[in-house]
């Protein structure tokens, strides 16, 4: 029995891992998806920040989604459920983007997470607002 928990403890741990990673990558793009599409439905600028010495970003003008109460939006993106670091997170020289009453942000941006040696990056189009996951 200690044989086989022993083979399958690192496998397990790295698919936690990747877990982590993809599930934070995920939320990202689903957050510049959601300020993007309330900067087309509200016709007015919308921003998503990150604030680094604090580890989390914050959507301008959004309630909190999965914390009721909260007046905003912000992800935590080091603790749980994801726990990943950011290397990397620029739009243009800045922490912020901001999208236009069409829903287009005002540079291209680039995000890397990780965690343990896995990363994923998260790449923004300054043409069509989409953001997309990369290896």
């Amino acid at each position: 029995m200690g044989v086989v928990a022993a083979i399958a403890m690192p496998r397990f741990s790295g698919a936690q891992t990747r877990y982590r990673v993809m599930s934070a990558a995920h939320r990202i793009v689903t957050d510049l998806e959601l300020a993007r599409q309330k900067a087309l439905t509200t016709s007015k600028t919308q921003t998503l920040e990150w604030k680094p010495g604090s580890g989390f970003y914050v959507i301008s003008n959004e309630k909190g989604l999965d914390r009721p109460g909260t007046t905003t939006h912000s992800v935590k993106l080091g603790d749980e459920p994801y726990r990943v670091s950011v290397t990397t997170w620029n739009f243009g020289g800045n922490q912020i983007v901001s999208f236009d009453p069409y829903g287009v942000p005002d540079s291209d941006g680039e995000i890397i997470i990780s965690v343990k040696g896995y990363s994923r990056r998260i790449l923004l189009d300054p043409v069509s607002g989409r953001a997309d996951i990369q290896p």
